[in-house]
């Protein structure tokens, strides 16, 4: 393994070693291995980029965080029904929930066609039913009919 001596510009962004020997401070003035100063660097790069500049899509944990939070604050429960589209990005994951999905405020689920949605709505049947197309800009949320 390589190891390069460098003057890093951000000593803020340290992480001290577990004792290895293999780096003093991760992000500091120490050494460290190449792979760090690689990882730094491109870090450093998002860091200068405006969000107003990053591509479509970028950003859509943001979409999916606000979506969560509006609906928190309207009161009610509620269930989001996730269609992707055919070419979805399988690393933009929408549907996750808390542990307790029954007491949840909000939850999501993937939408697989008209029968198997129906036994959501079956099973929570007291919440407020919401369709999501998440891969159109920006992510359309639709009330079910």
């Amino acid at each position: 393994m390589r190891f390069l001596l460098r003057r890093h510009p951000c000593p803020w962004l340290s992480y001290e070693s577990p004792g290895d020997g293999l780096s003093g401070r991760f992000f500091g003035y120490d050494i460290f291995p190449a792979q760090a100063r690689t990882f730094s660097f491109l870090m450093l790069d998002l860091k200068a980029t405006p969000i107003s500049e990053l591509p479509l899509g970028l950003l859509w944990h943001l979409d999916r965080a606000n979506i969560e939070r509006d609906l928190g604050r309207s009161g009610g429960e509620h269930i989001i029904l996730v269609r992707y589209a055919e070419k979805h990005n399988p690393h933009h994951e929408w549907v996750y929930n808390a542990a307790e999905i029954d007491a949840a405020d909000v939850i999501w689920a993937r939408s697989f066609g008209t029968e198997r949605d129906q036994r959501l709505r079956d099973y929570f049947h007291d919440r407020s039913i919401w369709y999501l197309d998440a891969d159109v800009q920006p992510p359309r949320l639709l009330p079910a009919s």
